[in-house]
């Protein structure tokens, strides 16, 4: 699983492999049979960074000369997996001409298509080796396709000879099954063996773990055991592991034998307001969809329906090889559990306990695989980010049941059922309206760190009786979903159970850019940014498929809550910026100060375009609006803030939140010397452009520019001029309402702070990827933005601070 060393090799910087390899930057799109995820992108990256330079050049030409992307796709996969250039060569002529089912059925083992084909168990209790292989095939094509070319069918067996069909694969299960067992599964004495019997013959089992992790050098990945694991848990780890690239190992059971039977989860998807999981069963050979709430529930379809152990994988740092044997095991007494079904559930609840415990272990994993200075900052940020997702899932598990997709649908069929304008309709619009409102009323309880946890349930409890005397009275409207649209009942058992003392210890920004947690001082807000910045590229260098984000809320009490959040990197690296007019260099005196791009949407402005003799020293801080983009997840699990400023860099940070009026809170007086506000929706008046500027001018460092870019062509195809509100440096369009300007406010505010400013227009930059807001739907979906076109700025004003 090594990377071939034939002379030594060279490490390439990502913008020459994002030249070279611009495949690589659009794998994100393939099909999701073809299980390239995060974690091999990364390892796909890193492995072809390293390559040799004469292996690099053939591998380049050979990618370059392979048309299809699903086939350029496994030969990533293959390079990921630590195959030589010369394998990956022999790959690319066995794949030359073959369509893309001949393709996933070949060169996985899985069966992801669920055709038919995937590997099945040669022996009665070979599930722990059949799964394994099944795995490492799913992550390397060559030995996939060499698996199935050594055998004849691996996706059928004899029953009572496991020699007739597949000799090879049955003497690698056979070895498998029987070696001595060197993994820490509790259930398992030290050195057990199994016994290799026919599958019309009761053999004995082994658990997998030391198994699974010999295979880490090709994987990727290591395997830690759960033994036990509650449902809810399980289906916690499934969401984390999969939405990272990371395929599962479950053993399932019964009440009898919870311990039973070797099964593989594969991937998932979103299916009918749930979450189904593409799990393969190595008895059968079959893979089926299987729901959430199944897993959740223990009602697995088949013999066997609950999960009596979970092996968690962990990422490796790229093309490191496992030392232990710390890691997960299954027992396996092979049976078939056959058939499946779907249902629609609503997403599993975890306790507090649980949640910290997982949390806890995986910061422990992340915080083992670092060095050197940054592995104290990584400790201490990471479990910040444990106590903020836990306050933000105890939410939820409060919220989501009264205002969540399935109530959000039944306010949909209810619509579509009575006539607009008629009095049914007119009370549904009044219910719309009080649902947002107290959506509002429980993320400012979330929010508020002056109310006690006894004050924050009660006023909790009196929202929930409010919202349900309003539905009932009108229950009638919703008909017989009713009770499965608003589970009032859940809601005050998550109140009671989860909201506790995590949000009255919450971390809070002052009114001087100090942050606190409780009692205690963590530094300045710019410091937290600092540290988020050196804990994300520790992740990306220990191969941590995760990122971290700051969100910022403003509360009724008037403080300000601070969240460090996380979610699965980008697997597409930056690409090096291609506008033939990128910003022109500051060259700022003082290289600290950071870059603030403002409202960045769906893109990147100053990552893409600032040079690099500006990108030293401080970071790039990109932002997002946060009530538009944020709030709504804080209540509603089908709504997310995650699809925000996708495009990152190593010296960049999101952050969600209003820095136009809070900048100089955020980054301290003078503390900042490049701004761009580009195409910002803020519907400014004139006051709050004189906020904007009292905030610059605190906030900018003499010689610091500010750039803005607008425009006033219509938002909607049709619509009026100004529609959009961006905030404007200079009104120069008469045929639109004047409510105020940048350049007007500085020239009332820059003298009372002995700020002189500099003002000229300039061309605007029009090849640059502006985006609009992005969609706040977990599935991406969102007609609401159909009509609505991205904009391309008119105007650019350039504002030099002294």
């Amino acid at each position: 699983g090594a990377i071939p060393q034939s002379e030594t090799p060279k490490s390439r910087d990502v913008a020459t492999i994002a030249k070279d390899h611009p495949a690589l930057q659009q794998l994100g799109s393939l099909p999701p049979e073809v299980m390239f995820g995060t974690q091999q992108h990364n390892r796909a990256q890193h492995a072809v960074q390293l390559l040799p330079e004469h292996d690099y050049a053939e591998f380049t030409s050979i990618v370059s000369s392979t048309p299809d992307p699903v086939a350029k796709g496994f030969l990533y996969k293959a390079i990921a997996a630590g195959n030589s250039v010369s394998e990956v060569r022999w790959l690319a002529a066995e794949m030359a001409g073959k369509d893309r089912g001949w393709l996933i059925d070949h060169l996985t083992l899985g069966d992801p298509r669920g055709v038919g084909g995937g590997v099945k168990q040669q022996w009665s209790t070979s599930c722990n080796a059949a799964m394994t292989l099944s795995l490492r095939g799913n992550y390397d094509p060559v030995f996939a396709l060499r698996l199935r070319n050594r055998n004849m069918k691996v996706g059928e067996a004899h029953e009572s000879d496991p020699n007739a069909l597949n000799m090879n694969q049955a003497d690698l299960e056979k070895q498998m099954l029987e070696s001595a067992y060197g993994g820490s599964h509790p259930g398992s004495p030290a050195k057990h063996q199994g016994v290799a019997n026919a599958r019309d013959t009761h053999g004995v089992g082994r658990y997998a773990d030391d198994l699974l992790n010999a295979q880490s050098g090709v994987t990727g990945m290591t395997f830690r055991s759960v033994d036990g694991p509650a449902g809810a848990d399980v289906v916690v780890i499934l969401d984390r592991s999969l939405d990272a690239g990371m395929q599962v190992p479950l053993v399932i059971g019964d009440n009898m034998n919870e311990q039973a039977h070797y099964v593989l989860v594969q991937g998932k998807r979103g299916a009918a307001g749930t979450t189904e999981y593409n799990i393969h069963d190595p008895w059968t050979g079959d893979t089926i969809w299987v729901s959430a709430n199944d897993i959740a529930n223990g009602t697995i379809p088949g013999r066997y329906h609950k999960v009596g152990t979970v092996e968690v994988p962990s990422a490796l740092g790229n093309h490191e090889v496992a030392t232990t044997t710390s890691q997960p095991a299954f027992a396996a007494r092979g049976s078939a559990p056959s058939g499946a079904r779907t249902a629609t559930s609503e997403s599993a609840v975890v306790s507090r306990e649980s949640f910290f415990a997982s949390g806890e272990q995986h910061a422990q994993e992340i915080e083992a695989r670092v060095s050197g200075d940054v592995k104290q900052v990584v400790a201490d940020t990471t479990r910040l980010a444990l106590d903020s997702e836990w306050q933000v899932e105890a939410g939820l598990q409060v919220a989501d049941p009264l205002f969540g997709e399935t109530a959000s649908n039944a306010f949909k069929t209810a619509a579509s059922a009575h006539q607009k304008g008629s009095t049914e309709a007119q009370t549904l619009a009044k219910l719309t309206k009080q649902s947002r409102a107290m959506q509002g009323q429980m993320l400012d309880l979330f929010r508020d760190t002056k109310l006690s946890d006894g004050q924050r349930r009660h006023q909790l409890h009196r929202v929930i009786n409010e919202w349900q005397h309003s539905l009932t009275q009108n229950r009638a409207l919703f008909g017989g979903e009713f009770s499965n649209a608003f589970r009032f009942a859940e809601a005050r058992r998550a109140v009671d159970a989860s909201i506790g003392a995590g949000f009255s210890n919450k971390l809070v920004l002052d009114s001087n850019g100090a942050l606190h947690k409780g009692k205690k001082s963590l530094g300045t807000f710019r410091e937290l940014v600092d540290r988020v910045v050196a804990t994300n590229r520790a992740f990306i260098e220990v191969g941590e498929p995760r990122e971290l984000i700051i969100a910022i809320s403003e509360t009724a009490a008037g403080t300000r809550e601070v969240l460090v959040l996380s979610r699965t990197r980008s697997s597409a690296p930056v690409p090096p910026p291609t506008s033939p007019t990128p910003v022109e260099v500051q060259n700022h005196p003082d290289s600290a100060a950071v870059i603030v791009d403002i409202g960045s949407g769906e893109s990147s402005f100053a990552v893409d375009m600032v040079q690099a003799s500006d990108r030293n020293g401080g970071p790039i801080v990109q932002t997002e609006y946060g009530p538009s983009a944020f709030d709504g997840s804080r209540t509603r699990r089908d709504l997310t803030w995650e699809r925000a400023m996708p495009a990152r860099s190593v010296d960049s940070v999101a952050v969600f939140g209003d820095p136009l009026q809070t900048i100089d809170v955020l980054f301290g007086k003078h503390g900042v010397k490049l701004v761009f506000i580009n195409n910002v929706n803020a519907h400014y008046n004139a006051e709050q452009y004189r906020g904007l500027a009292r905030a610059l001018c605190k906030a900018m460092a003499n010689g610091g520019r500010v750039e803005m870019q607008w425009t006033y062509s219509p938002e909607t195809v049709g619509g009026p001029k100004g529609k959009r509100g961006h905030v404007q440096g200079r009104h120069v369009d008469d045929e639109v309402e004047n409510t105020g300007d940048l350049e007007t406010a500085l020239q009332s505010e820059a003298p009372k702070f002995g700020r002189t400013i500099t003002v000229r227009m300039a061309a605007p930059i029009k090849d640059q990827a502006y985006s609009r807001e992005p969609s706040r739907r977990r599935d991406g979906a969102d007609p609401s933005k159909d009509n609505i076109t991205s904009p391309v700025p008119e105007h650019r004003s350039i504002i030099t601070f002294d």
